[in-house]
């Protein structure tokens, strides 16, 4: 027969209702905790935590062969270059989209946006309105 568990004076019925309530307490306190954040992303979030602690456990640990370290650490570091890749692309992006409109005569000004440049040399909105520059020189 197994030995009853310590109860300090209190009857069985009492030691298991003290039981039920801190377990209901403890589930209480984590569904408080997650009340507020979609149950996939905690999810998520937690199997990446997981994830990253078990690789960073097996890097650290000398049991490990060379090239298992190896594999680890380029797995790590793809893992991280998710976020510099992110600032890496968008940085990319806007300069294809500078360099776009620097081709297209239509979009140069949009460039200079505090500037005033004039590239035709004519002072009109309007070509048709300007003076003319070149005159025909009579022989």
């Amino acid at each position: 027969m197994p030995p009853k568990p310590q109860t300090r004076g209190i009857s069985n019925a009492e030691f298991l209702a003290k039981q039920r309530r801190r377990i209901i307490e403890l589930k209480e306190f984590k569904n408080a905790n997650l009340k507020n954040t979609e149950p996939t992303a905690v999810k998520k979030d937690f199997q990446e935590r997981q994830k990253l602690q078990r690789l960073q456990n097996a890097i650290q640990n000398q049991n490990v062969s060379e090239n298992t370290k190896r594999i680890l650490e380029n797995v790590l570091r793809v893992q991280n270059k998710k976020f510099t890749d992110n600032a890496r692309q968008q940085r990319i992006h806007r300069e294809r989209e500078l360099v776009s409109d620097a081709t297209n005569l239509l979009n140069t000004p949009s460039i200079f946006k505090e500037a005033e440049l004039d590239f035709t040399g004519i002072p009109e909105n309007n070509i048709f309105e300007s003076r003319q520059h070149y005159e025909r020189k009579s022989l």
